[in-house]
C-alpha cells in the first residue's frame, strides 16, 4: 500500500482471485489473493483499480453475480462505475476496472472504446459496464 500511494491507477493480478476476509480474522494463506481490504484501501484513498481475474468454469451470470454481491458489500466500491473487459482467446480473462472518480471514469471509457475500435476489438473481446449499487 505504501509503495503505491502516489499512483492514480493500481493493477492487481492475484493468482487466486479476490479473497473476502472474515471479520477480525486475517486469512492464513492470502499471499496469492487480493484481500477485499486491500482493494478498498486503494479505492478509499482515491486510486482507481484494475483487478485481473481468470474466469473459472462457471456460467457467466453466476460468476458476474458473485462479483456484484461482493462489490455491493464494500462501501468503497458502492456507487462507482465498474467496467469489465473480457478476453476469450484461450482461457477467459476478465479485467475489472473500478474508477475512483468521475475523471477516471471518463478516461477509462475513452481508453476502452479506443481499444474496441482497434485491432484488439476483433480479438474476441467483450466490454460492459455497471454501477455497483
Amino acid at each position: 500500500m505504501e509503495a503505491l500511494k502516489d499512483c492514480e491507477l493500481v493493477f492487481l493480478d492475484p493468482d487466486n482471485g479476490l479473497l473476502i476476509e472474515r471479520e477480525g480474522k486475517h486469512p492464513r494463506k492470502s499471499e496469492k489473493h487480493v484481500l477485499c481490504s486491500e482493494l478498498c484501501g486503494y479505492l478509499g484513498r482515491g486510486q482507481s483499480v484494475v483487478l485481473y481475474n481468470h474466469r473459472p468454469r462457471k456460467k457467466f451470470d453466476g460468476y458476474l453475480d458473485d462479483f456484484r454481491k461482493c462489490f455491493a458489500g464494500m462501501d468503497e466500491v458502492r456507487d462507482r462505475q465498474i467496467t469489465v473487459m473480457s478476453f476469450h482467446r484461450g482461457t477467459t480473462r476478465d479485467f475489472f476496472l473500478i474508477a475512483a472518480n468521475e475523471q477516471h471514469t471518463k478516461r477509462i471509457e475513452t481508453a476502452t472504446l479506443r481499444m474496441i475500435e482497434s485491432p484488439w476489438g476483433s480479438k474476441k473481446m467483450n466490454l460492459f459496464s455497471w454501477c455497483c449499487l
